[in-house]
């Protein structure tokens, strides 16, 4: 195993982790930085979601969407042996203003998929009902990225040989941001990051378990900045220093295992 566990993770980041997930607002009164911005769209009737993007620096950014054309963040469930998306399965959308959707999956048995946003925190939330839930036997929600508008990758707590990682993480898109990617308490979140040079995709894939019925799993995303390097003693020239703007590296921290998209039959890079 490559990378770091998730106490060490957490304790190299520091306060520009553990703050948000405390809840605390991104920027404080003595913050000059605008607000961050995030914008997603979703689809009328379909557990889809088409439109994802963000700007962690209150810019104009998350007007371009991060995914790729034709191409939505989505479920894929696997019954009977075989996997199907969720939207070929019976799906009903419960309300009209936000979206939140149940998908029967089988005979007494739904999983519910509900998607939130509370201004530039966006949430998964995941459940299930019935007496059949058996018959579910894995789901996976995908992000198809585009790479040829930002590199798009993630930065896991844990690398595994395999190419595979555990959450938390942090997603980083340059130019736009990093999101602190991470799921319910005591959850365990894997993942693969899958990209196809020829054919110009990047897919981050994350491997969700069957939630328990009345404990949804969730799924969270924030902005998140990094700490300074130690012994800095000017925290403006951080903030404002050409290409080393905490929000919007194009390399990774060094702290963190970052790696390119493992491609079909290849294998996995890392820095």
């Amino acid at each position: 195993m490559k990378g770091i566990d998730r106490r060490t993770f957490m304790l190299l980041t520091g306060a520009g982790l553990a703050t948000p997930l405390l809840g605390a607002p991104f920027a404080s009164s003595e913050d000059p930085d605008p607000a961050p911005v995030l914008k997603i769209g979703t689809d009328p009737e379909k557990p889809l979601i088409p439109f994802l993007s963000w700007d962690t620096e209150g810019g104009k950014r998350a007007e371009q969407n991060l995914l790729r054309d034709h191409s939505q963040v989505s479920l894929r469930i696997r019954t009977g042996g075989a996997w199907r998306p969720a939207e070929q399965f019976s799906v009903r959308r419960l309300g009209k203003s936000e979206a939140d959707y149940a998908i029967d999956v089988g005979p007494d048995a739904t999983l519910g998929w509900r998607v939130l946003q509370d201004n530039d925190v966006l949430r998964f939330n995941l459940s299930a009902t019935g007496r059949r839930l058996d018959a579910v036997t894995g789901i996976e929600m995908r992000f198809p990225f585009n790479p040829r508008l930002t590199p798009t990758t993630l930065l896991p707590s844990v690398l595994h040989e395999d190419g595979s990682f555990n959450l938390p993480g942090i997603l980083s898109a340059p130019d736009f941001g990093q999101m602190f990617i991470a799921p319910s308490a005591g959850a365990e979140v894997k993942g693969r990051l899958m990209g196809d040079r020829e054919q110009g995709t990047t897919d981050l894939i994350l491997e969700l378990p069957l939630p328990a019925v009345e404990r949804p799993l969730r799924i969270e995303l924030r902005p998140v900045r990094l700490d300074p390097p130690d012994g800095l003693r000017d925290q403006a020239l951080w903030r404002l220093a050409p290409g080393t703007k905490p929000r919007r590296p194009h390399s990774p921290a060094p702290e963190f295992p970052a790696f390119q998209p493992h491609e079909p039959h290849g294998s996995i890079h890392t820095n």
